[in-house]
């Protein structure tokens, strides 16, 4: 009898973190905490996580897309983010606003086994949180990077951090799983034995 296999995959589910579920589903007042390790499967190296309100002449304020807490690049330094398993991911999209500084850069990058993959650099300001679509396909490690731009004179402090809020990514797609499928030929073979069989 021949057999065939049918692959049969599931599609990959976006997941997004509002820095307001499990380990921080309290709102962290100013000057918030690092987020901890694992939080939704990263480790996020010099970020942290703070009640946008609990800041409200700042961006912080402003960059609240859902719940009360975003995460920020603490002392506007160098961020870097990655699974814990240090397994790939796609990294969607996110949501940011410049917390002190209007015109500010940013720029992201995308790794796999330290390789730059992609990047991309914008600009935000303090106002409102502007979506960035990346779609960063296949990558283990973010790099976050934000320079530049000039003080709101509305604001009391200047800075090169940036706030985000709605982190969206996809988990990797699991392999698919084969599965036999009986050919025409195989089929037709089949039912010739059974009529030969009910003739006995």
């Amino acid at each position: 009898m021949t057999i065939a296999s049918l692959a049969v995959s599931f599609p990959a589910t976006a997941v997004t973190l509002t820095f307001d579920d499990g380990v921080l589903s309290t709102p962290f007042q100013n000057p918030g905490i690092f987020i901890p390790e694992g939080y939704g499967g990263f480790n996020w190296n010099t970020m942290a996580v703070v009640d946008g309100g609990s800041i409200p002449s700042s961006g912080y304020n402003n960059a609240i897309v859902s719940g009360d807490n975003v995460a920020y690049n603490s002392g506007g330094t160098a961020a870097q983010i990655f699974r814990v398993d240090r397994g790939t991911f796609t990294f969607n999209s996110a949501y940011f606003t410049a917390a002190w500084n209007d015109g500010l850069q940013i720029a992201v990058q995308g790794y796999l086994n330290g390789l730059l993959k992609s990047e991309m650099t914008f600009q935000v300001d303090t106002d409102d949180p502007v979506q960035q679509t990346f779609n960063f396909i296949g990558i283990d490690e973010l790099r976050f990077y934000s320079f530049g731009g000039i003080q709101n004179p509305k604001l009391s402090l200047s800075g090169t951090q940036f706030a985000m809020d709605d982190f969206v990514y996809n988990e990797p797609i699991p392999e698919p799983i084969p599965t036999p499928m009986l050919l025409p030929g195989a089929i037709v073979w089949g039912l010739q034995v059974v009529r030969k069989q009910r003739q006995k």
